[in-house]
């Protein structure tokens, strides 16, 4: 059972109050049918039903409910795509039981922790290339990050502009009335140095779009 309104403190005053100026009515009931010699019973039944309806009131203004409710949450989702470094020194084993295995594992963890939100991925090196567009598919995002190796992309050096300008391209792609109001975020993954030459710049503009960039 559920309240409408609560009992506050200034509630619990107004009962106090009540009640003992109901105790000393009672009590000057009593002494008056004393003093007249009358029995208190027939007084006694009147004073329990007017209790009985004064509870039934407060009751009534506090508001019970019972059973249960649905209740619409409007909330906005999320457009995230996640930029994953594929190149050969992913395949290291400082990390057990690699580097990308690793990061796999935890990128799974992410789908499940963002699941009202759209999420796509990138993958990169020296060039990027779009894995997975923006979808609330958790289970198709999860086997295209069980996919992840290192032979998807060319071996020739790490660029972090060109999965920074593919993601925020795909995001400004997406733009629409809806999606306006959507918060967007890149997350890149990388463990190694940038030979890219426009990666600052890249940064700048993402920033500057009012998406929120973490690397």
């Amino acid at each position: 059972m559920g309240w409408f309104k609560s009992i506050g403190t200034t509630e619990w005053i107004i009962i106090g109050v009540f009640l003992v100026a109901y105790a000393i009515y009672i009590v000057r009931l009593f002494v008056l049918a004393n003093r007249m010699n009358t029995t208190f019973r027939p007084l006694f039944f009147k004073i329990l039903i007017r209790s009985l309806a004064m509870a039934m009131l407060i009751i009534a203004l506090l508001g019970p409910s019972f059973g249960e409710t649905t209740k619409e949450v409007k909330s906005e989702g999320k457009d995230i795509y996640i930029a994953v470094d594929l190149s050969q020194s992913m395949n290291a084993f400082d990390i057990q039981p690699t580097r990308l295995e690793k990061i796999k594992f935890e990128l799974k963890n992410i789908v499940e922790a963002f699941s009202s939100d759209r999420i796509g991925l990138i993958i990169f090196s020296s060039e990027a290339f779009v894995q997975c567009p923006l979808t609330y598919d958790q289970s198709a995002l999860s086997l295209f990050i069980s996919t992840l190796n290192t032979s998807l992309v060319p071996n020739a050096g790490t660029d972090f502009g060109a999965p920074l300008n593919m993601a925020f391209d795909k995001l400004d792609e997406t733009e629409s009335p809806i999606t306006q109001q959507k918060a967007k975020i890149i997350l890149m993954i990388s463990d190694g140095e940038d030979f890219g030459d426009d990666t600052q710049e890249a940064a700048e503009q993402i920033v500057k779009s009012g998406i929120q960039l973490f690397a």
